[in-house]
């Protein structure tokens, strides 16, 4: 498992919380031996030993406040870049990730619907979410090929034509639906 600083202790807690399950599961199966083992690899900044030849990883600061610290990350394969950054609000690390990408998946929220929600708690989360339209000028402003939204984040195709976002030389807008794959170019397929 690769996280940020404090993967270890969340995945040793966890552990810890499963406990009487991993017991009674190893009690219950012949083929189970022993518990499970989580290798984990915590990085902050730079480059991400994947383990692997090839791909080429890298891992930048994001901004989730309160929860810190949160991490993003840069694939790069076969001539593709992809930028995987979650949650985050437009920051330094997530314009780093995401510069020149050819795919960019970000978790967004529609600001429209949580505020007229009138839950404030629902309401707190605009101050450490991206919205569609910052997500979208991130990736105007980096030079993304495609942003990858998630389900629902924007009926009736309302950001199409926002800057690069379904602009001139871009592959376009694309979403996704439960269960349903979009739309995508081989070279980030193969990222």
């Amino acid at each position: 498992m690769i996280g940020p600083v404090g993967t270890q202790r969340l995945v040793d807690r966890t552990l810890a919380m499963l406990e009487d399950d991993i017991g009674y599961r190893l009690e219950h199966h012949a083929d189970l031996t022993e518990p499970p083992e989580v290798l984990v690899t915590e990085v902050s900044d730079g480059p991400v030993d994947l383990g692997v030849e090839g791909p080429v990883a890298a891992a930048a600061p994001t901004e989730h406040a309160p929860v810190r610290p949160t991490v993003g990350y840069r694939f790069e394969a076969e001539g593709a870049v992809a930028a995987v950054v979650g949650d985050t609000v437009p920051y330094d690390g997530l314009d780093r990730l995401t510069r020149g990408a050819d795919v960019h998946v970000q978790t967004t929220v529609r600001r429209d619907l949580i505020e007229t929600s009138g839950i404030p708690r629902l309401v707190d989360v605009l101050d450490y979410h991206s919205t569609i339209e910052q997500a979208a000028d991130t990736a105007t402003r980096q030079g993304v090929g495609t942003r990858v939204l998630p389900p629902g984040a924007d009926p009736g195709g309302r950001l199409r034509g926002r800057g690069r976002v379904g602009g001139a030389g871009h592959r376009g807008l694309r979403r996704r639906g439960r269960g349903r794959p979009g739309p995508h170019d081989d070279r980030a397929r193969n990222c």
